[in-house]
This record gives C-alpha cells, sequence and structure tokens, in this order.
C-alpha cells in the first residue's frame, strides 16, 4: 500500500468499542510522519470527536505497523524547517529542541518545558 491519495483521509476513524474511537494515522509509505496536511486532519478529528457525547475514550494508532516516524522533515529542504512551519509542528521548547539536536547531528537538551 502506498499511502492515501489526495481525495483519501489521512486520519482514518473507527469505533472499535461502545464509546470508543480510534484515530488511524494513514501515510504508511511516510512511516505516518506527521506533516502539516496531517496534523491538521487530527485536530479535525478531535474536534468532531469533543463534540460527540457518545465517545469516552480515543484511541491514535499508525497504519502499517508503526506509530508515527515524527514530524515529516520534506517540509522544508534539508531540515531546514521555516520559522513559522517549525512553530505549527512543535508545541513545546524540548520539541523544537529535539528537532533542533536532530537537524544539527546533536544531543538534545531537555528542559522539561
Amino acid at each position: 500500500m502506498d499511502g492515501p491519495s489526495d481525495d483519501e483521509d489521512l486520519v482514518l476513524l473507527d469505533r472499535p468499542a461502545a464509546g470508543v474511537a480510534r484515530l488511524t494515522l494513514n501515510r504508511p509509505a511516510a512511516r505516518n510522519a506527521l506533516n502539516a496536511a496531517l496534523r491538521r486532519a487530527l485536530a479535525q478529528a478531535f474536534q468532531a470527536l469533543e463534540d460527540d457525547a457518545s465517545v469516552r475514550r480515543a484511541v491514535i494508532r499508525g497504519s502499517q505497523g508503526c506509530f508515527a516516524a515524527g514530524a515529516d522533515a520534506s517540509l522544508a529542504a534539508g531540515l531546514q524547517l521555516e520559522r513559522h512551519a517549525f512553530e505549527l509542528l512543535f508545541d513545546t521548547q524540548d520539541q523544537k529542541e529535539g528537532m533542533r539536536a536532530f537537524a544539527q547531528r546533536r544531543a538534545p537538551v531537555f528542559t522539561g518545558r
């Protein structure tokens, strides 16, 4: 399976049990790496679930045996992410530090923020 086309869903939703919604990241060709489109689709799915009183639990999983490879580095060439894309992708200082360290091939220094 090569992954979803532009017409297919990046996040698949099913309900394996009463009160449970299961979201499946659906970019198997990219090992479910989080790009901007997948992050938007995931946010939209959570918004829909928040409005559904029948859902008590949500489970997130990745397709094809891989949860998520992390951020999709193809957003910008050579991991040199533009500042606005970087800010959208990573919410915490530790996430940003992890990506910077990866791009610079060094050990990250986490602060717990």
